[in-house]
């Protein structure tokens, strides 16, 4: 059995370590939100998800509310215009001076139906449909999470045509392709659709910036736990001459102490211990099976390990 000691500075912590719930709470909702524009994207560019990360039923789910969103909006826009325009117009008798006549003439609305402007938006739904219910079967062949085998939270492998793509002399490496690049592919796409009318091509542009945003997000949330880390290191590391030898900045790595602290450099010293608390873990290895000890009678016994 080892111990392994860790160092929590109880100063960094409470100065500079204070969450914003608000930024907390806008981040979770975020969260929460932006994993529906991703699976859009992400099921055409990338595989072997993990078994937590993709759910077939989120997918068909998503898929069902895509189809029926033109036809609701279609019945919408018909409830509030009304399926025929009443317009009246008037005849003018110049002889008389007076109107002669009025007549109420109805003008049907045109409608060309939602099918021409929507023909991409469920072709592409017939292919997301498709490629769920491929990365389902992968997963159902994939090594059990269980075992070890994988990561259960995986946001699946990128295609190696979009890993493998150079700019000019620029090789992307994997933040840039996921925060950028393959934002940048279904944007331009969705751009080229919506210059042509396909409301498929809004879709995509929307979907690629919730995309960019929520890797850009997950980056920065990654950078911010390391720089912790450090930050919390360099603290323990030069806490004793921050406040205790009262060190100018320059010679602390930036790091200085900011309260109101005893004049005497003793009462300084005794109160350092308190600003730092030592976690102790035990990591134990699994103990091995021994045989059963057998007394002089036959009888196994056991032994204050729990072995036989």
């Amino acid at each position: 059995m080892e111990n392994q000691n860790k160092i929590k500075n109880l100063y960094y912590r409470n100065t500079f370590g204070r969450g914003n719930a608000i930024k907390l709470l806008f981040l979770s909702f975020c969260s929460m939100f932006v994993s529906y524009p991703r699976m859009l994207i992400e099921v055409f560019t990338r595989k072997d998800f993990g078994e937590r990360y993709f759910s077939l039923s989120t997918a068909i789910i998503l898929t069902l509310i895509l189809a029926a969103l033109p036809m609701g909006i279609s019945q919408m826009s018909d409830s509030w215009s009304g399926s025929e325009l009443a317009t009246e117009s008037y005849s003018y008798d110049e002889t008389f001076g007076n109107v002669v006549e009025q007549a109420q003439n109805i003008e049907p609305e045109t409608q060309d139906g939602i099918m021409p402007d929507y023909i991409t938006w469920y072709l592409y739904l017939v292919a997301f449909l498709g490629f769920c219910i491929k990365h389902y079967r992968d997963n159902l062949r994939a090594p059990s999470v269980f075992d070890f085998g994988r990561f259960s939270l995986s946001s699946g492998i990128i295609h190696p045509i979009i890993r493998n793509l150079k700019i000019g002399e620029f090789s992307p490496n994997i933040r840039f392709i996921e925060c950028y690049l393959e934002p940048a592919i279904f944007f331009v796409a969705g751009l080229l659709l919506a210059l042509i009318g396909q409301t498929l091509g809004w879709l995509l542009m929307v979907c690629s910036f919730f995309y960019s945003m929520s890797y850009i997000s997950a980056y920065i949330g990654g950078d911010n736990f390391i720089l912790d880390k450090i930050d919390e290191i360099i603290c323990n590391e030069e806490l004793e001459n921050a406040f205790v030898n009262d060190v100018n900045a320059d010679e602390t790595k930036g790091f200085q102490f900011r309260g109101s602290k005893p004049n005497g450099a003793e009462m300084r010293r005794k109160i350092m211990p308190f600003m730092t608390e030592e976690i102790v873990t035990e990591a134990s290895s699994p103990t091995v099976p021994t045989a059963p000890k057998n007394t002089s009678d036959g009888t196994a016994v056991t032994d204050i390990s729990g072995q036989k």
